[in-house]
């Protein structure tokens, strides 16, 4: 059985000034961070502190997870690995051997390993591979020859895959079955990011934003017009875009220093600016968090969360050095009210702890059902009786019973 080594959160989280965010920071989801020592730690949300997840005897190189929150693919100098996080009692299963490679670049937060709709792609040293089928147990590849990789992005649907090489250069690839054909390049950008399955935001170094309509001859769309510069855009899930921005001959902020925009299509779909920051920030290692509420200064093996408020820009300190990466796990739904059902629905969430458990949704609140001290894996329900997996055995557990004790009928 794995070790789980666990450390509370908010005791690393230092809290913000009371006129900034309250009592403290709210992660947008759990927040993965490769330690040089080879070891993967994920921050989780409230009190679910710092865990672990890799295995105590390996050296892992780079790490992604997967779009579900549920996978981690990993290397080592052995080969490429994927690891159930929902039951870290299965042991590793390896992907490839040890032509899986090694990254050739760890720079500037980059994606050396993404997750596509059911696809696995990662840079090697002589530019990219992609594996297909890879829940099959007899998986496909495809490689990509191009110059060192330092970031790979699938777009949302998995049609297309991003790849950053060296001087802001973006070569952009389409899925063709098992293969991976060029489709379009970008000379010139710093940062994009997908607004769809097909449409690609990016900002050359002459200034101007941009989208690149892969499913339109490659067609290229002004949002903002240059000469005024902008950097490392990020499209919110509500389509607004956020970027860094400053005027070209600006003296006073210097090559890293920008206001933060924000741009939002109208009725029209054209983009217009809806608002910009009071506060310049240095954009040195700067990178979006999820949602957009965040960003992440990392900065010689640190880490730093930063907020940007409208009263003034407030930098969190993470007791965490010789920082290798850090990725992060998917969003949780946004929250909704007013919404009816046929009946009670049942799911799996985490615990405060965060151990997944079966919750039930009745008409005012959830309601946790298991008390199960490893993660509840897959559960069944029949009349008001709930049968579920949990730590290698099965449960059985009475639904209309006050505090029903779970009983173990299988190991």
């Amino acid at each position: 059985m794995r070790k789980w080594f666990v450390v509370w959160l908010l005791a690393l989280l230092p809290v913000l000034p009371a006129n900034a965010q309250g009592d403290g920071i709210d992660l947008p989801t759990e927040w993965y961070i490769l330690l040089n020592s080879g070891v993967v730690q994920r921050y989780g949300l409230g009190a679910a502190g710092v865990v672990t997840v890799t295995p105590p005897d390996v050296y892992v190189v780079d790490f992604g997870i997967a779009p579900d929150g549920n996978w981690i693919a990993y290397r080592t100098e052995t080969g490429l690995y994927l690891d159930n996080l929902s039951d870290m009692d299965d042991a590793p299963y390896q992907l490839e051997g040890s032509t899986a490679d090694v990254p050739p670049l760890r720079q500037d937060a980059g994606q050396t390993i993404t997750w596509g709709q059911d696809a696995l792609a990662y840079t090697t040293i002589y530019g990219a591979r992609v594996a297909f089928d890879i829940a099959s147990g007899s998986p496909r590849f495809a490689d990509i020859a191009t110059s060192a990789v330092k970031h790979l992005s699938w777009s949302p649907g998995g049609t297309f895959l991003a790849a950053e090489v060296e001087n802001n250069v973006w070569w952009i690839y389409r899925r063709n079955g098992y293969q991976m054909d060029l489709a379009g390049a970008l000379p010139s950008s710093f940062g994009t990011d997908w607004l769809d399955d097909g449409r690609l935001v990016f900002a050359p170094a002459e200034g101007g934003l941009y989208v690149l309509d892969l499913f339109n001859a490659n067609r290229q769309v002004l949002l903002a017009e240059p000469p005024q510069l902008y950097r490392q855009p990020y499209v919110r899930q509500d389509g607004a875009i956020l970027v860094f921005t400053r005027p070209l001959d600006d003296e006073i902020l210097g090559e890293t220093g920008a206001f933060i925009q924000r741009l939002e299509p109208n009725a029209n779909g054209v983009y217009d600016v809806v608002e910009t920051s009071a506060n310049a920030v240095d954009m040195s290692g700067l990178k979006w968090a999820p949602r957009g509420e965040l960003l992440v200064a990392f900065r010689d093996g640190g880490l730093n969360l930063v907020v940007n408020s409208a009263e003034g820009t407030f930098f969190v300190d993470i007791p965490v050095d010789d920082v290798v990466a850090y990725g992060w796990g998917p969003l949780r739904p946004a929250p909704v009210r007013g919404v009816s059902t046929p009946g009670d629905v049942y799911f799996r969430a985490p615990d405060p702890f965060g151990v997944l458990q079966v919750w039930r949704l009745n008409e005012d609140a959830p309601i946790m059902l298991t008390q199960a001290i490893s993660d509840v894996n897959g559960y069944a329900i029949k009349g008001d009786q709930l049968a579920y997996a949990s730590g290698g055995g099965l449960w059985m557990l009475s639904l209309n019973a006050p505090d029903p004790p779970a009983v173990e009928f299988a190991k």
